[in-house]
């Protein structure tokens, strides 16, 4: 018992310590979210890494529902992004949205194969109560 005990004690601080180490080196949060704080730059490269390495958890959670969040067709090879962005106005009725140019390379398959290859891309971000969300993207 007391071996099964310090079993799970080790796990737990291994875990514990592989949650910290990936929380400080990507700078987010432990979710792996940005802060509600970061700025829409901070926000597209957060959402860009977690598309590359396809967390669609992380991709998911920086986009609303009304637009598609990237994870695996596209698949995300590389990308850049600018070193600014641009508030613009949105639709009627609607409040402005802060998009940010890119450039990403992408491969695709089935209905998304218009996406194989480099193009610029626009991200669009709107301010929630949780930070900054995706509300449009592909305006390139």
């Amino acid at each position: 018992m007391a071996e099964r005990r310090k079993d799970v004690q080790r796990g737990l601080v291994v875990t514990l310590a592989c949650v910290a180490l990936s929380g400080a080196l990507a700078g987010c949060s432990v979710s792996g979210l940005p802060p509600k704080s970061a700025d829409p730059l901070a926000v597209t490269r957060v959402y860009l890494a977690a598309a590359k390495a396809q967390h669609c958890d992380v991709t998911k959670a920086l986009t609303l529902d009304r637009t598609w969040a990237w994870c695996t067709d596209p698949t995300l090879r590389s990308y850049t992004v600018a070193d600014d962005s641009e508030v613009v106005p949105f639709n009627p009725g609607h409040t402005e949205e802060t998009c940010v140019a890119t450039t990403v390379v992408s491969t695709a398959t089935g209905e998304a194969e218009n996406m194989n290859g480099e193009r610029d891309w626009e991200f669009c971000f709107t301010r929630t109560a949780d930070g900054w969300r995706l509300t449009d993207q592909g305006q390139g």
